[in-house]
């Protein structure tokens, strides 16, 4: 008799449930009653997020003094965002250490990027906006050897202001 009052529950409870689901995914609608003429307003409304694709090289080879990378921003931005490429203004080339552990003394690259953010004015999903970025190893002759550094470029989407 319990197993039956259970089954019964069980029954009601996934007849609710798929009743719900068949509901639309639209807010009720204001009742007007007694006869209402003129006219009402109804809200039509669409929200879709931003989406953009940021394209930047693997790696840059920095042998010659000065060196540009290429920085693509692609996307369907929101009026009221902007996506911002950022990255310091220097980094700091190492020679990779072999197994005498010499190297040679760390050389200071100076990188240059004039403007980080991107918005709807300038870019598309079709067509993108690309901006160059100049690293300089100001004057210093880089010595034979293995040198590298990870240089961090940080991609955001902001409230433009």
């Amino acid at each position: 008799m319990l197993e039956g009052g259970i089954m019964k529950g069980i029954k009601l409870f996934l007849i609710t449930g798929l009743f719900l689901f068949a509901l639309p995914l639209t807010s009720f609608a204001d009742e007007y009653t007694n006869n209402p003429t003129g006219s009402k307003d109804v809200e039509l409304y669409s929200e879709v997020a931003s989406t953009y694709t940021v394209t930047l090289p693997k790696r840059v080879d920095v042998t010659a003094e000065t060196v540009s990378f290429d920085v693509t921003v692609k996307g369907d931005i929101a009026g009221d965002e902007k996506v911002s490429v950022t990255m310091a203004n220097s980094a700091i080339l190492k020679e990779v250490v072999g197994a005498s552990g010499v190297s040679h003394k760390d050389i200071e690259l100076a990188i240059s990027w004039a403007n980080p953010d991107f918005n709807f004015d300038t870019i598309t999903t079709l067509v993108g906006e690309t901006r160059q970025a100049t690293i300089s190893h100001l004057g210093v002759v880089i010595p034979a050897g293995t040198w590298r550094v990870n240089y961090p470029i940080t991609i955001a989407l902001n409230a433009r202001v």
